[in-house]
């Protein structure tokens, strides 16, 4: 039996990996130590457009309608949002998102409401 098992933070730095590998009674593991904490969450699209996310250095996804997309990304990492042709914070990645699951178009919503009201 072989098993191979790895975590990437989207940033590419290395969370953890390992591989154990056994045949009969025999078995050895290599491991290596957490590099960089990160925190794992979800983000999930309940309308029935797709929305593009922006998250500089890591990716730009497009979440599906009516998806969720499991993520682990370092604290501080900001995540953008598109109204029209314009980029606007949508988060900043904290601990307390740890296994949290996030409504993003429920996010969007209030956010354009807040920037909306600033904009006066």
């Amino acid at each position: 039996m072989t098993v191979l098992y790895m975590a990437l933070l989207f940033s590419t730095q290395i969370l953890f990996a390992g591989t154990a590998i056994s045949s009969g009674s025999q078995s050895a593991e290599i491991a290596v130590s957490e590099v960089t904490a990160g925190v794992s969450f979800t983000l999930a699209n309940r309308s029935l457009k797709s929305i593009p996310l922006r998250i500089p250095g890591v990716m730009n996804p497009n979440l599906s309608p009516m998806s969720d997309s499991g993520v682990t990304l370092a604290v501080g990492q900001k995540v953008f949002f598109f109204e029209g042709k314009k980029q606007y914070l949508l988060l900043t990645v904290d601990p307390q998102m740890q296994g949290k699951k996030l409504i993003v178009n429920e996010l969007i919503k209030e956010r354009l409401l807040e920037i909306r009201a600033e904009e006066g």
